[in-house]
């Protein structure tokens, strides 16, 4: 009995010494895992440096340590030119852009009051200012061309014509008349309803000017 005791005893301590190489094998094994995945990652790191740094073939042997430094120190200088364009871009202040817009304002107002002040109603010449019809019956049309120069130092717009009465119908250039140019008023008489002397007057006005200039249409209509 006491035999059979001491044998179980033995090998409970055999079984016992078993499972215990085998835990600490499992560690190391463990342990051998996490060292190679962190060497795996190192050089993967050092493969991938490598790569992006052009090394000289004549020199197999590369301190990574340097590259490492080269490609940092590259990067930051990098960095470093960027931030010094960005600085060197000046956007212009509020006050900056009130006085370039005012200037401008200035500048095109000076121009307009330079021209308006020199132009004079006096150097619009016209051919004519009265133009006459013979004696028409009633119901003729009459059409007739009040031609003028322009005399001044700078080009001459006509902003309006406008008539005394409804039978006349006046027309005028819409484009400016240059230094020396010449242009026309057209006006377009009706007779209808009319009977005896007839004077048309015809208002034309000129930007710039605050006199009107006046010409006239002057004839005779008959009893139909």
């Amino acid at each position: 009995m006491r035999q059979n005791s001491l044998v179980a005893l033995f090998l409970f301590i055999i079984c016992f010494s078993s499972c215990k190489d085998e835990s600490k094998t499992g560690v190391v094994n463990k342990s051998e895992k996490t060292i190679n995945s962190n060497d795996a990652n190192i050089n993967s790191i050092i493969d991938s440096t490598l790569n992006t740094t052009s090394i000289d073939s004549s020199n197999p042997i590369v301190d990574v340590g340097v590259i490492l430094e080269e490609t940092i120190d590259s990067t930051n200088t990098e960095k470093n030119t960027r931030s010094n364009y960005s600085d060197k871009i000046v956007t212009p202040s509020k006050e900056e852009k009130n006085v370039s817009i005012t200037t401008s304002a200035s500048k095109s107002n000076a121009v307009k009051v330079v021209s308006s002040s020199n132009l004079k109603l006096d150097n619009i010449v016209f051919d004519d200012l009265i133009l006459t019809y013979d004696t028409i019956t009633a119901g003729d049309k009459i059409k007739r061309k009040y031609y003028f120069t322009n005399k001044n130092d700078y080009p001459i717009e006509v902003v309006s014509t406008y008539p005394d009465c409804g039978c006349t119908a006046p027309s005028f250039p819409f484009l400016p008349i240059e230094k020396g140019e010449r242009g026309f008023i057209g006006v377009d008489y009706n007779s209808v309803g009319k009977q005896g002397k007839q004077i048309s007057n015809i208002h034309i006005k000129f930007k710039g000017i605050k006199e009107e200039k006046i010409i006239k249409l002057i004839g005779f209509v008959k009893e139909k």
